[in-house]
């Protein structure tokens, strides 16, 4: 089947998400998830289009892990290591590893990140 000319194609996604949303630079509301924990208009913007809540779900359900509790400041990365397979790694944002896991999802991009700083999640660009 052909593609009709006549209805505007969807851009596919960005190998990285966080592509997407780099006009993100601020926040104007910290929206609350957990009591304690917040996230940013740009964490909000990307979970809505990614359909990707699970994922500060996953955040945040590992905050009271000795080895995480601890870092006021966190980097998450989920990378993509094979069809529906992630890897999410988090660090202290420097070489200390304070977490690897295997998900299984289907989210559209091979790739995004994700700060914890004083337990709100934003984005990179949000800092």
């Amino acid at each position: 089947m052909k593609d009709n000319p006549n209805i505007p194609q969807q851009n596919p996604m960005p190998r990285k998400a966080n592509d997407l949303f780099r006009g993100y630079t601020g926040t104007e509301l910290y929206h609350q998830h957990l009591p304690g924990f917040t996230f940013t208009d740009g964490v909000k913007a990307l979970c809505d289009k990614c359909e990707s809540y699970w994922l500060i779900d996953f955040i945040v359900s590992y905050q009271m892990k000795q080895q995480l509790k601890s870092e006021a400041f966190q980097k998450w990365e989920m990378k993509k290591m094979g069809e529906g397979r992630f890897r999410i790694h988090a660090t202290d944002g420097n070489k200390k590893v304070l977490l690897i896991k295997a998900v299984q999802s289907d989210f559209p991009c091979d790739e995004v990140e994700i700060w914890m700083d004083n337990q709100i999640m934003l984005l990179p660009s949000e800092y």
